[in-house]
Formats: C-alpha cells, structure tokens, sequence
C-alpha cells in the first residue's frame, strides 16, 4: 500500500502475475478511499525495464513508490531484476475510466503513470541472487540510524529457485 501524497488516500498496488491461464503485465491501483481501481499508463521504456509479466515476485511500498524485486518469467527462470516504481497522478480525466482487476469498479477521474527511477537486471557481485516465492517487508528507517531523509528498508528472504530453496535475507535501503 503506498501512502497518501497531498491529503490523497492511500493506494494498494498489483502490478503482474498470473490470472489461471497466462501471464498478466498491467499494473493497477486501487484508490482505498473512493474504492476504485485504476489502471496504470506504462510506456514502452518501463514495459522494457522491468519484466512486470513476472509472476511470484515481490512488490513493496517504499511511501508513494514501490520496489519490484524476483519473481520468475515466462520460461520459469528465477529473476534477480529490481525496480524503483513511481506513480504519477495526471490530473485529465480519462476520456473511458478502465476497469480494474476482475472487472472491478474503474476510476472516475485521472490517470496514473508509473516511471521507473531505478532498474537493475542484476549485478551478480552485489545484491540478492535470482529467487521467486520469497518473502520481502518494507518498514522506515528511522533518523536515529543516520539517514536524514525518509529512507525505507526492504527485508528480503528466503525463496526458490529453480533448483533450490533459499535461507538467506537480504537488506535493500530505498532513499527519499
């Protein structure tokens, strides 16, 4: 759930995964004070970026972004690619609100386009390795620990990968 910008409620986020038969690469918002979704704007340079096809990957709030981590792709190998996702709130209305997941109620006014702001497919000397079915917790820094702006840390553990299962747990601090 990202939290509110401006007075704005708060947002829960899907982004992926898998709906039975094949893979899902939108991205929706569920607007938690109006109750309604809205689908999400990507351009062809975030389709590209990150594989939002995956499915079993991890999605954290990190304030009014999210940080995309694993999951697995179309042939079923694990991902070790991160995102920073930013949303943005364009203020035109949609000439035809979209629906939302499952045919849920659709957003009356506005759009959101989603930026990455960071992109990794993955360093294979630093970061987690490749994983998917992992587990990841987002909670804020406090200042006391040295960071002055409003920094957020992912915890991520455990998971799978095609070969076997993982017991390590990995830090990841998203910055302001």
């Amino acid at each position: 759930m990202l939290d509110a910008a401006d007075g704005a409620a708060p947002l829960l986020v899907i982004c992926g995964g898998l709906d039975g038969r094949k893979r899902l690469g939108d991205c929706c918002l569920l607007d938690l004070a109006k109750k309604t979704w809205c689908a999400v704007e990507m351009g062809a340079a975030v389709a590209s970026s990150f594989p939002l096809s995956a499915a079993w990957h991890t999605l954290s709030a990190c304030g009014r972004r999210a940080l995309a981590f694993g999951g697995i792709d179309a042939h079923v190998d694990a991902l070790r690619a991160t995102a920073l996702l930013d949303f943005e709130l364009d203020a035109e209305p949609a000439a035809t609100p979209p629906a939302g997941p499952a045919g849920g109620a659709a957003a009356a006014s506005g759009k959101y386009r989603m930026r990455i702001t960071a992109a990794s497919s993955g360093d294979e000397r630093c970061g987690p390795p490749p994983r998917f079915s992992h587990c990841a917790a987002a909670a804020p820094v406090p200042a006391s620990l040295g960071h002055a702006d409003s920094a957020v840390a992912v915890l991520i553990f455990g998971g799978t990968t095609a070969a076997h299962m993982l017991d390590d747990c990995w830090l990841i601090t998203v910055r302001g």
